[in-house]
């Protein structure tokens, strides 16, 4: 964390420290890094996609297409590189549990999230791959089909738009080679060229205005500052919506991945996702209790 923040602008350091004390959760949304060098350590699959590198659940929401339609997705590709496809998905459930836990759920209730999301995942990377590419890059998910949720808990507007891009965690902590197109784009034009090929590849419909510069200090990716754009607060969920909004996530994760060449090895790989579903819930119910042993270190430091 301390090597990371040595390239942040140091006068938000005090702010993203404050955030990330106020509560587990809040914590894990802003470790990507410590997870990538814990996965970094582990066995994986080595079946690699392009993928998020930051899927927990605050990572999805609401924006509009180019067409004024409202658009649910992924909405935060900083860290988006290649790695095995587990990381997002490992990523994604570990966030259920930690977030189930900080809103005060049942056991039962964050294990049945959990399961739903991993089967949704499992079954939405099956019916990518019995698709055309073409007809994979056309899959979107509009807010027609989760209005529900949107009515619920989209009221808040996504405050950041011209933002610092530095190097993906999944590369710098997670040690994944990247393809030597991509490395080729970010030595041309910097990291904020990496967001933004790597959002067009993970995103259904991007920002129309999407772009990105460099200048002598930083690299930069731009975007929207508010065009319909929104979140969900997950603490704010019932249980019932928690769970389903979990398997949409996943879904989506499903979607992502289903546009590298290797989707149909991932869906070969996990099969029905029974036996996945189980092994990953042992498995964040685990690095749960470590990013809290974490989050207590953190606050303990301050």
């Amino acid at each position: 964390m301390a090597a990371q923040n040595s390239s942040r602008i140091p006068e938000l350091l005090p702010l993203r420290a404050e955030r990330m004390s106020t509560s587990p959760f809040a914590f894990y949304r802003g470790t990507a890094a410590l997870m990538a060098a814990d996965l970094a350590d582990a066995p994986h699959s080595g079946i690699l996609v392009a993928s998020c590198g930051d899927a927990h659940v605050s990572n999805f929401g609401f924006y509009a297409s180019a067409e004024r339609r409202l658009m649910f997705d992924l909405n935060d590709f900083d860290e988006a590189a290649w790695a095995p496809w587990e990381w997002d998905v490992k990523r994604l459930v570990a966030s259920i549990v930690v977030g189930g836990r900080a809103s005060g759920r049942s056991d039962e209730v964050i294990d049945t999230a959990v399961l739903t999301a991993v089967s949704g995942y499992a079954r939405g990377i099956a019916r990518a791959t019995e698709l055309s590419p073409t007809a994979r890059y056309f899959t979107h998910f509009d807010v027609a089909s989760s209005r529900t949720m949107l009515d619920k808990a989209s009221q808040k507007a996504i405050r950041r738009a011209v933002k610092q891009a530095s190097q993906s965690v999944l590369v710098e902590y997670g040690r994944i080679p990247q393809p030597t197109a991509l490395q080729e784009v970010i030595d041309a034009d910097g990291e904020g060229a990496r967001v933004v090929a790597m959002q067009r590849i993970l995103q259904a419909l991007s920002d129309p205005f999407l772009g990105h510069m460099r200048n002598t200090n930083a690299d930069f990716y731009v975007r929207q500052f508010h065009d319909m754009k929104g979140s969900i607060d997950v603490e704010d969920l019932d249980d019932g919506p928690f769970i389903t909004y979990g398997q949409a996530c996943a879904a989506t994760i499903a979607r992502a991945h289903s546009q590298s060449l290797t989707a149909t090895e991932v869906a070969g790989y996990i099969g029905n996702g029974r036996a996945l579903g189980q092994a990953l819930l042992e498995w964040a119910r685990a690095y749960a209790a470590v990013s809290l042993a974490d989050y207590e270190a953190f606050r303990a430091s301050l």
